[in-house]
C-alpha cells in the first residue's frame, strides 16, 4: 500500500463520516417529521369520527356500545390506544388493560378546562412501561358531552427512522468500498511511476555520474511515453541528471584546478618565506644584541616583509660589522601581487642599503624606482633603521609606517618620534627625514606592521595601539625577543579567536645588550 493510497484513505474515511453522519440525522429528521405528521393526521381524523359518532351514544349513556366503538380503531396501523372522557374529565370508555395510566388521568384533569374553548389538542406524552405517544384530543359537541382522545405510537416512527438509516448506512458502505477500490486502481495508476521515479533518484547516490548513462532507464520510458505531469517529472529528472552529470565533471575540474592553484599558492608561499629571514638567531656569533622576527599572511602570500643585516661600504667591505639595518614593511593589498612587489622592494632595500648613505636617502632611492611604472599604484609603507651595536645609536627613517616602540625597564614604553612620511610608491619627489634615538643596554625596539594594531575580533572591535602599548607596559621592560614576539602574537591571536585574519601580521623585536657584552 502506498503512501498516497493511506492518506487518500484517511480521507476518504474522513469524509464518508461527516457524509454518513449528516445524512442519517438529516434522513432521520425528515422521516420523523413527515411520520409524526402522518400519524397525527390518522389520529385527528379517527378521534374526530369517533367524536361524531358517540354523541347520542353518550347523551343514552349506552357504554357497551361506545367501547366496541372505540375497540374496533385499535386494529389500525399505529393507534395504541383510545378513551373517552365526559364533561367533567372522567374517563367512561378506553381501551387500556387494565387500567388507564396516571399520565392521561392528571393530562385529562390539567386541561379539561380548554376542551370548551380549543377545537382539539395534540400532545406526545411519555407513559411508563407503554412508551412514548402522540396524543390527540377531540371535543365532543364542543365540550359540552367530554372528549376523544386518541394515541398513536411513536415507537413505529422509530423502527422506521432506524430502517431506512441502516438501509441508507448500507448502501453509503457499498459506496465507500466501491470509492476504495477506484480510488486504489487510480492512486496505484500515479504512484506506480512516481514510485519507479523516486527508485531511480535513489540509485543516482551509487551511479557513475562522470558519465551520461540514461538512456536504457525506467525513467527514459516513461518520458517518452508519458503525456502527463508524470511525463513532465520523468523528463524534468531525466534533465536534472544530466545537468547533474555536467555539473559534477565542471567541479572535477573545478576542484582539479583549485587544488594545482593550492599547490602554486603553497610553492609561492615557500619563496616567499625564502626572501625573509627564517634562521634564529641570525648571528650567533654576536651577542651585542639579540633579534627575533615572524611573519603571519592572512592568506597564503601577502605583502608583509621584514629584513635585517649588517652594511657594508660601496666598495663592498664592512666596517667591523657594527651597523645593523633593519627594515618592516607593508604593501598595499593582498596576495599574490602584493608578493611580488614585496619581493621587488624588498631587492631594492636590500640593492640601495650601504652605510655610507642615511636611512632617508635609502628611502628615496627605493621610491623613486618603485614609482617607474607603477600602473597599478600599489604602494608600500616602510620603516627602517641602523643600529650602532657599538654605541646604541639609532638612525631612522619613516614611509608612512606605524612607528615602532622603545621598551626599556627605566623609560618604559615609547613610540619613537618623527613624522610618519609618505608611503613608497606613491609620489617619486616624496621627501623623507633621518631621525636619531639611542639606547642603552636591555632596551629594545617593537616594530610591527598595521596587521597587529588592526586586527578584529568577531564584534569588529580592534585590537588598537592603546591595548598594544597596555601589554608592552606590562612585561616591564623588554624581555628576550623571541619571548615578545611570540606572546605578544598569542596576545593578538587570542583577541581575534573565533574571526577570520583580515591582514598580514608581521612583528620583529631587537634588544640592545651593549658593546661590553661582547665576547
Amino acid at each position: 500500500m502506498s503512501k498516497l493510497f493511506k492518506k487518500t484513505l484517511i480521507i476518504i474515511i474522513i469524509l464518508f463520516g461527516i457524509i454518513a453522519t449528516l445524512t442519517s440525522a438529516l434522513s432521520g429528521w425528515n422521516i420523523y417529521n413527515g411520520l409524526s405528521k402522518e400519524f397525527t393526521s390518522k389520529g385527528l381524523s379517527i378521534a374526530t369520527s369517533i367524536s361524531d359518532s358517540s354523541v347520542e351514544i353518550l347523551l343514552n349513556r349506552d357504554l357497551s356500545t361506545l367501547q366496541s366503538v372505540i375497540d374496533q380503531y385499535l386494529n389500525i396501523e399505529g393507534v395504541s390506544y383510545v378513551l373517552v372522557a365526559n364533561n367533567v374529565g372522567h374517563v367512561v370508555s378506553h381501551t387500556f388493560v387494565p387500567s388507564v395510566p396516571e399520565e392521561i388521568i392528571e393530562k385529562n384533569t390539567a386541561n379539561n378546562d380548554s376542551f370548551l374553548k380549543e377545537k382539539h389538542t395534540i400532545k406526545h406524552l411519555s407513559i411508563k412501561g407503554k412508551g412514548e405517544f402522540i396524543d390527540i384530543s377531540v371535543p365532543i359537541l364542543g365540550g359540552v358531552a367530554g372528549n376523544v382522545q386518541v394515541g398513536m405510537d411513536k415507537s413505529i416512527i422509530k423502527n422506521e427512522i432506524v430502517s431506512i438509516i441502516i438501509k441508507q448506512q448500507v448502501l453509503m458502505f457499498l459506496i465507500f468500498l466501491l470509492t476504495i477500490g477506484l480510488s486504489y486502481l487510480f492512486i496505484n495508476r500515479i504512484s506506480k511511476p512516481l514510485n519507479a521515479l523516486t527508485e531511480h533518484v535513489k540509485t543516482i547516490t551509487t551511479k557513475d555520474l562522470t558519465v551520461q548513462n540514461i538512456n536504457e532507464s525506467l525513467i527514459k520510458t516513461l518520458s517518452d511515453k508519458s503525456d502527463d505531469e508524470i511525463g513532465d517529472l520523468a523528463r524534468s529528472f531525466m534533465n536534472m541528471e544530466v545537468e547533474l552529470v555536467d555539473y559534477i565533471n565542471q567541479l572535477t575540474e573545478t576542484t582539479a584546478e583549485k587544488e594545482r592553484i593550492e599547490s602554486e599558492l603553497k610553492i609561492a608561499h615557500d619563496i616567499q618565506m625564502g626572501f625573509l629571514p627564517q634562521k634564529f638567531p641570525p648571528f650567533p656569533e654576536r651577542n651585542e644584541f639579540e633579534i627575533f622576527a615572524d611573519l603571519i599572511p592572512a592568506k597564503h602570500v601577502g605583502g608583509d616583509f621584514y629584513d635585517f643585516f649588517f652594511l657594508q661600504d660601496d666598495d663592498f667591505t664592512f666596517r667591523g660589522n657594527n651597523k645593523l639595518f633593519f627594515v618592516i614593511g607593508d604593501v598595499s593589498g593582498k596576495g599574490v601581487p602584493a608578493s611580488l612587489f614585496m619581493a621587488l622592494t624588498k631587492t631594492l632595500l636590500k640593492a640601495k642599503a650601504s652605510s655610507d648613505i642615511s636611512p632617508s636617502q635609502m628611502l628615496t632611492a627605493v621610491n623613486r624606482e618603485l614609482c617607474i611604472d607603477n600602473e597599478n599604484c600599489m604602494f608600500v609603507t616602510i620603516f627602517c633603521g641602523v643600529l650602532d651595536i657599538e654605541t646604541g645609536e639609532i638612525e631612522y627613517s619613516n614611509g608612512g609606517h606605524n612607528p615602532p616602540y622603545i621598551v626599556s625597564k627605566s623609560r618604559g614604553v615609547k613610540m619613537l618620534g618623527g613624522q610618519t612620511g609618505t608611503a613608497l610608491g606613491v609620489h617619486d619627489e616624496a621627501k623623507f627625514v633621518t631621525y636619531k634615538e639611542k639606547i642603552v643596554a636591555d632596551e629594545g625596539l617593537y616594530l610591527f606592521t598595521d596587521g597587529v594594531t588592526e586586527a578584529m575580533d568577531v564584534d569588529y572591535n580592534l585590537y588598537s595601539e592603546q591595548r598594544l602599548e597596555d601589554f608592552l607596559s606590562a612585561l616591564d621592560g623588554c624581555c628576550e625577543t623571541e619571548l615578545l614576539v611570540e606572546s605578544s602574537k598569542a596576545e593578538v591571536v587570542k583577541f581575534t579567536t573565533g574571526a577570520e585574519q583580515s591582514d598580514d601580521i608581521t612583528i620583529m623585536a631587537i634588544k640592545y645588550l651593549s658593546q661590553r657584552q661582547a665576547v
